[in-house]
């Protein structure tokens, strides 16, 4: 165990640079939902989109004080040889899920309601899981059963926050897309062209936002 645990924290960041990744830990404007994300290296990103995250949490943090960006799955480390299954596009470093803005009691909180942060959904009847579900795309809300259980079912999302940290991504110059279920894209009151449908083929995105860039 402690040389796995130095493997992870110095090792694999050194080995990580050859390929232009680095890790995002914790910090004042953004952490990961949960320990286990550094500890199985799924946090590691290329340095644009390290730099795109920075900035913008910098940003959020001034907007909303007592909040920060919360990331879930990122990449790993060592190149596209090595998907972080079971997403589909999880390989370059260029992509990652972050949580929405979440209150605990009308109060914000930067803790996840669930314990791998997934499949707590904000709509449990969105109209697209049966749409994809009728085209044979059975693993649309397959989410739903990777929660590896709920620890804050009280928890809403608060929608001014989460609205104005996707608007803060969307600015950015390297920001290329944004994938998020179409109903939260009306319900935040939000429209821009990088905003997307992720297809039937993916997951539902009423649960976190996934976010890339170029």
């Amino acid at each position: 165990m402690l040389f796995y645990l130095a493997a992870v924290f110095f090792l694999v960041p050194s080995l990580a640079k050859l390929f232009h990744r680095v890790p995002l830990y914790y910090s004042d404007t953004i952490q990961p939902a949960s320990i286990t994300t550094v500890l199985l290296n799924r946090n590691y990103v290329h340095k644009k989109l390290y730099s795109t995250l920075q900035k913008t949490s910098i940003h959020f943090k001034k907007q909303h004080p007592l909040r920060k960006i919360i990331f879930l799955d990122a990449n790993f480390p060592l190149g596209r040889e090595f998907p972080l299954l079971p997403h589909l596009s999880h390989s370059d470093g260029l992509k990652i899920d972050l949580q929405f803005a979440y209150n605990n009691n009308l109060l914000p909180t930067t803790q996840s309601p669930t314990v791998s942060g997934y499949g707590f959904f904000e709509n449990g009847n969105n109209s697209m899981q049966a749409y994809c579900n009728k085209k044979g795309f059975w693993q649309y809300g397959i989410t739903e059963y990777c929660t590896l259980g709920t620890l804050h079912p009280n928890f809403s999302m608060a929608p001014s926050a989460t609205a104005d940290l996707i608007q803060l991504l969307l600015e950015q110059p390297q920001a290329e897309k944004i994938f998020i279920e179409p109903h939260l894209i009306k319900q935040l009151g939000l429209k821009h062209p990088k905003l997307r449908f992720h297809g039937c083929h993916a997951v539902r995105h009423d649960d976190h936002i996934h976010f890339q860039v170029r």
